[in-house]
């Protein structure tokens, strides 16, 4: 990993050196803005399903209970903590990464199996399809390559030419962190449907995939994937785009799926809101649920869950497993690397609640152990747990 790039994350890197690379995204961001990728315009069936969809109003898409500010309190507060907060943002040394084998890969047409990637990348494999979520195999989520935090890993798990025939591609909005240009493009030819939210489609189709293999739904819409998979668009709270002069022109979601034998749901990016519970009993119980957990801070928990909401939004679905999602592989807020997982089994305790934390490049298969072994503490071994690897998973009550 390269140290020059983390440092200015770093706990106790010099507030100067934060404030230069802080001023130098300011001056950089403007010329972003009009080189970042860009969409079609909306024409045609596209224009007609955004303008009809009832969270589209007054030129772009609102949360369910309208439109109101991201963060909490002045901006200036966001960049006074980012530049002098003295968090351990990034960890020590590099993440050791779990290497995935293709052939391994095959679907699970009789169960559930879950890869994690990193960050919101996961792979399913569920009635014998291969998905793959919010595609970022990147070493920066930035539009530009150089500017940005890096990854905590010196290795991908996998690199997406290795990566089988794709079913399905889901996406669940267009930042950055959750859609990647190059990654796309290193799919692009392997992936027989992109699915996305209203508008997002416009991005895909203007990198070179053709409009007949892009799904875009609506809140509560739904695909099928297969002969036996449906695929549900459902609600979050959360914001796009991908400039300074584009905001909410395109919608956000999570999603749902559903299979003959199993459920699965994934959060995407969002705030917790009611629908998690309208979600749980419209589809509920899941197998495995995905939620995000990380990236978050007071500031902006409208449009990002603390852990403590993460948990209960995974509660409220009904869900059997939660394994969290979007953090442990890039620095994107103002909190210690690890602290979404002691969190989230702090949130967890005294609930009788299956919670899987695995390291990149490892797979849950659905109705299996996987032991928690608390591998995010190893570079601060005065915490690390007493038991083995090996050993029985802990049950939210043991933690902590």
């Amino acid at each position: 990993m390269n140290r020059r790039c983390r440092l200015p994350f770093q706990a106790g890197a010099p507030a100067l050196l934060r404030l230069l690379c802080a001023l130098l995204c300011l001056a950089v961001l403007p010329l972003v803005s009009c080189l970042s990728m860009r969409r079609t315009s909306y024409e045609g069936e596209r224009k007609m399903s955004i303008e009809k969809s009832s969270l589209y109003r007054n030129g772009r898409f609102e949360n369910s209970d309208g439109h109101k500010p991201i963060f909490k309190g002045p901006v200036r507060e966001v960049w006074k903590e980012w530049i002098f907060g003295d968090q351990k943002r990034v960890p020590e040394k590099p993440l050791e990464v779990r290497k995935v084998r293709a052939e391994k890969l095959t679907g699970a047409p009789d169960g559930l199996r879950v890869t994690w990637l990193g960050h919101s990348s996961v792979i399913f494999e569920m009635e014998g399809l291969l998905i793959l979520t919010d595609p970022v195999l990147a070493k920066r989520p930035s539009p530009l390559p150089f500017l940005g935090p890096s990854r905590y890993h010196q290795a991908l798990p996998i690199e997406p030419e290795e990566i089988p025939a794709l079913d399905a591609v889901i996406i669940s909005h267009d930042h950055y962190d959750h859609l990647d240009y190059d990654t796309i493009l290193r799919l692009r030819d392997k992936t027989r449907r992109f699915i996305t939210p209203l508008g997002v489609g416009a991005y895909l189709e203007k990198w070179g995939i053709p409009r007949e293999r892009i799904t875009e739904l609506d809140w509560w819409g739904q695909t099928r994937v297969g002969d036996r998979l449906e695929i549900f668009a459902t609600p979050g709270q959360h914001f796009s785009g991908r400039s300074l002069f584009r905001r909410n022109d395109t919608l956000w979601a999570s999603w749902v799926l559903k299979g003959k034998k199993f459920r699965l749901f994934f959060s995407g990016d969002s705030g917790y809101c009611p629908s998690f519970r309208e979600i749980g009993r419209r589809f509920g119980p899941f197998d495995i649920t995905l939620m995000e957990n990380g990236q978050y801070n007071e500031k902006w928990r409208r449009v990002h869950m603390l852990p403590e909401e993460s948990f209960q939004a995974f509660r409220d679905l009904r869900g059997k497993v939660m394994i969290p999602i979007h953090w442990g592989t890039y620095c994107l807020s103002v909190h210690d690397w690890y602290e979404p997982a002691e969190r989230l089994l702090l949130a967890a305790r005294g609930h009788e609640s299956s919670i899987v934390i695995p390291r990149v490049g490892e797979t849950y298969t659905s109705g299996t152990v996987l032991p928690l072994t608390f591998w995010w503490r190893s570079p601060r071994p005065e915490k690390a747990s007493k038991r083995s690897p090996g050993s029985a998973p802990l049950t939210a009550k043991e933690t902590l």
